[in-house]
């Protein structure tokens, strides 16, 4: 989760956006890198964890999915 609702430098480079909640994203990297976690904490999320992939996720992923991806399941 983020102050505001800009996509950080580092999501749009390195990562792939599963779900978009207004200010909280659940964001997936294929190679996370201690750089990367640096980047993110720079960034100064409201908050920050590390969740389990689903099946869906996944799909949402590799397919490009945007529809689900903002919401419209």
């Amino acid at each position: 989760m983020f102050k505001t609702k800009t996509l950080p430098d580092v999501v749009k480079q390195h990562g792939d956006l599963i779900k978009v909640y207004g200010r909280v994203l659940e964001v997936y990297f294929d190679r996370y890198t201690p750089a990367i976690d640096m980047a993110l904490k720079a960034a100064e999320p409201v908050m920050m964890t590390a969740c389990p992939l689903t099946i869906t996720d996944v799909f949402r992923v590799k397919l490009g999915d945007v529809r689900a991806v903002l919401g419209g399941e």
